[in-house]
């Protein structure tokens, strides 16, 4: 599950590693949670950033709130809900972002959240998919899941698709096979990556220090 994110890279690099425009919407963010609105590329505006709710919306919904039962589409069962498959198919997007948060369960009572991100805390996008929603006026979209690396797996049995650049204007490419683009959904690898423990306070959406990015050692 990815429940929590960053995406704290300013414009200027934003642009540089993913050649796109932005504008004056975008704000950085060290806890990025269900419901806001965030940036993404998607296959249909693959030169621009879009900010679009988190916590995919159908079509066919009445309410936002099946959003929040909607932040991830898991890779191993993504063609057998209709809900996501024809995202999948018609409707994928790059989520912007330099790191996530899992939390490690330490007792019946207590998780210790880690923050978990490229080696050298480098922007990377995760596979997502996008709906539009025309009765509800909304742009949502979803996070994909893949099972854990060896690195992540010392803190949660998942975690979100991260894909690799040069795989990134495939994943946008509406002409791609969908078994190729189902290909793409797999856990990347943990020697590229580090993660370290941060406050607890992230549990909380409504904190946005910056500070709640960096290592924790305890109260």
């Amino acid at each position: 599950m990815c429940g929590r994110y960053t995406v704290q890279i300013d414009m200027i690099e934003l642009h540089e590693r993913f050649k796109v425009v932005l504008n004056e919407m975008y704000q950085q963010s060290s806890n990025c949670a269900p419901s806001e609105k965030l940036p993404v590329v998607t296959n249909q505006a693959p030169k621009e950033v879009n900010y679009y709710r988190w916590g995919l919306v159908p079509f066919w919904a009445k309410d936002l709130k099946i959003g929040f039962k909607m932040i991830n589409a898991r890779a191993d069962t993504i063609t057998d809900k209709k809900s996501f498959s024809v995202p999948l198919q018609k409707r994928r997007c790059l989520v912007l972002a330099d790191s996530f948060y899992e939390w490690k369960r330490l007792d019946n009572k207590n998780k210790q959240p880690y923050r978990i991100r490229l080696q050298g805390g480098k922007p990377f996008a995760f596979a997502g998919i996008w709906e539009h929603n025309k009765e509800l006026q909304v742009n949502s979209y979803s996070i994909i899941t893949t099972d854990a690396n060896e690195m992540v797996n010392q803190v949660h049995d998942r975690m979100p698709v991260i894909l690799k650049q040069a795989d990134e204007q495939r994943w946008l490419n509406e002409n791609l096979d969908l078994q190729e683009a189902v290909d793409l959904l797999q856990p990347y690898p943990a020697e590229a990556m580090e993660m370290y423990p941060v406050n607890p306070a992230v549990g909380n959406a409504r904190n946005k220090d910056p500070e709640l990015t960096q290592p924790w050692h305890g109260a």
